[in-house]
């Protein structure tokens, strides 16, 4: 994943939390293997952020 997209999880929900990283990871690969070309990068780490409560 680029740099850019982890900077943007850290800034709108992560805020440096290893867990929040941790649920993100879990989220974006769970959205990957049920659907691998429904999302970008960038939305894929939207999606995650809205899981969590970050946006």
């Amino acid at each position: 994943m680029p740099p850019q997209h982890i900077a943007r999880a850290d800034e709108r929900c992560a805020r440096g939390n290893f867990r929040a990283f941790a649920q993100i990871t879990a989220h974006v690969i769970d959205a990957v293997l049920t659907d691998p070309l429904a999302h970008s990068g960038s939305a894929l780490i939207e999606a995650a952020c809205r899981r969590l409560g970050g946006i």
